[in-house]
């Protein structure tokens, strides 16, 4: 699969949560699904999601930090 196919796969699953009230976040500030899938792609993997949920298990929030080896 191409990077431009992962992208728009990317920014098709991230735009669904937003869709369901799901919050983004890009370093630490909010982001869009276009603005994430974009860096997140362009980093070729340094990125890692991290899934928030609630007390009851509802997903509130999808974090992406920067993740470095060393």
């Amino acid at each position: 699969m191409g990077k431009y196919t992962q992208k728009l796969k990317l920014f098709a699953s991230l735009s669904h949560y937003v869709d369901r009230g799901v919050e983004l976040y890009l370093k630490g500030e909010p982001s869009s699904p276009e603005r994430t899938a974009d860096v997140v792609m362009e980093s070729d993997g340094g990125y890692m999601a991290d899934f928030v949920r609630d007390n009851v298990g509802t997903l509130r929030e999808i974090r992406f930090d920067r993740v470095t080896l060393g």
